[in-house]
């Protein structure tokens, strides 16, 4: 998932180590920091960043806008200090051959993220881009990828492309691309801006995939969402706990993931309290939260839901 690092980058745009010495000295020198030119060259020239490949297919770019309007991080930061966007057809002018080049030359190295469902019906031609199907492109550039993000409910369950009679034959990418690897699903329509960019820096050159997720999960819930088959569907190991089992801490885990019907109180803005609306089970209170070991985890997430 790395892309180029900044040296290279300079070197294709004509700019020579020479050249950027120089800026640092410049830089130094602006800032009051004499002698500083090594340490600012150093810190400038960071490990390269983890490519991201955005794909669009049957969808309302709902996602795209919701990515745009992230504010923890911006979009702005995250593409200049988080990821390498190679290629987002929406977002650049046509870069058709950009996508091709990246999935070629960094098989195995980039983070795939799919927008929309993909449609199947009449030979794939009712999703085509450059000429070839969105099925043949989500295949090709989800199984050269390192790990790949669904995107919204169109994307992650097929959503209301692939409601009945269904007349394209739209799937969800686990369903489109059987077998893929380190599979995301970010539900919702769309999905939550701040859950979009925060997922992007989990992904970095010397970070393995989520291998056990600790789960508490309504099975009412479940029933609905389908929550669990879609994360035991990537190949992480699912281990479902009781409230009692999550709160005593005795637990270990790459990711933990809290679904439970309930309402935060609306007066508990800066500490949340969660409300359970099905069951007797007292409230989760902000304090219980912060005190679950969380500071190994790769991924947390909390969700609560009204009544099903």
């Amino acid at each position: 998932m790395v892309g180029l690092g900044l040296r290279e980058e300079l070197e294709q745009r004509g700019i020579s180590r020479r050249d950027f010495l120089g800026f640092c000295a410049s830089m130094a020198s602006i800032l009051g920091l004499p002698g500083a030119t090594a340490a600012i060259a150093e810190a400038v020239e960071k490990e390269p960043r983890p490519i991201l490949v955005w794909l669009e297919f049957q969808d309302c770019a709902g996602n795209t806008e919701s990515f745009l309007r992230a504010s923890h991080p911006t979009v702005a930061d995250l593409i200049l200090d988080t990821i390498s966007l190679n290629y987002h057809k929406t977002l650049m002018a046509a870069v058709g051959s950009q996508l091709d080049q990246t999935v070629k030359d960094n098989k195995g190295k980039y983070i795939a993220l799919v927008e929309g469902s993909v449609p199947t019906g009449a030979d794939g031609a009712y999703c085509t881009i450059g000429g070839r199907s969105a099925l043949d492109i989500a295949r090709e550039v989800c199984s050269g990828a390192a790990a790949t993000i669904a995107v919204g409910t169109c994307a992650a369950f097929g959503g209301i492309p692939a409601a009945g009679p269904n007349p394209t034959g739209a799937l969800s990418v686990a369903d489109a691309v059987p077998g893929v690897q380190n599979l995301i699903n970010m539900s919702a329509c769309p999905a939550n801006a701040e859950n979009i960019t925060a997922l992007m820096p989990l992904f970095s050159a010397n970070q393995a995939p989520l291998r056990t997720v600790v789960a508490l999960v309504d099975p009412v819930i479940d029933l609905i969402t389908g929550e669990t088959a879609a994360i035991q569907g990537t190949g992480v190991e699912l281990k479902s706990l009781t409230r009692s089992e999550l709160f005593a801490g005795a637990w270990q885990g790459d990711g933990l993931h809290i679904l439970t019907p309930g309402e935060f109180d609306p007066d508990e803005g800066l500490l949340p309290v969660l409300t359970p609306t099905r069951s007797a089970d007292p409230p989760i209170l902000a304090a219980e939260l912060i005190a679950l070991p969380l500071r190994g985890l790769r991924l947390a997430v909390l969700s609560a839901t009204g009544e099903p």
